[in-house]
């Protein structure tokens, strides 16, 4: 954002997992354990390209997503795109 001065920019990110659950941290720790990356959980719930919980509470992290990392739009990987389908009417 600062390199791009007063200049439009548009700024992607791929979302990659889109879980509709009751249990963010309960289906993160399940990702987690199925692919043991080496790092700790917290970074899985945080990472803006794995979104976890009930639609509404997506839509919110997306919208801080967007807040913090300044992205203008976002693309969804297929298999993802029946639980994004959920959250689209939440980010009116």
């Amino acid at each position: 954002r600062q390199q791009a001065g007063d200049r439009d920019y548009e700024s992607n990110f791929l979302i990659q997992l889109v879980a509709i659950t009751s249990d963010r941290r309960a289906t993160a720790e399940a990702l987690h354990e199925q692919y043991k990356p080496p790092f700790p959980v917290e970074d899985v719930l945080a990472w803006p390209g794995f979104l976890f919980g009930e639609p509404k509470e997506i839509a919110e992290q997306v919208r801080e997503h967007r807040d913090r990392f300044g992205f203008t739009y976002l693309t969804v990987l297929e298999p993802a795109m029946a639980d994004f389908a959920k959250v689209i009417e939440h980010l009116k």
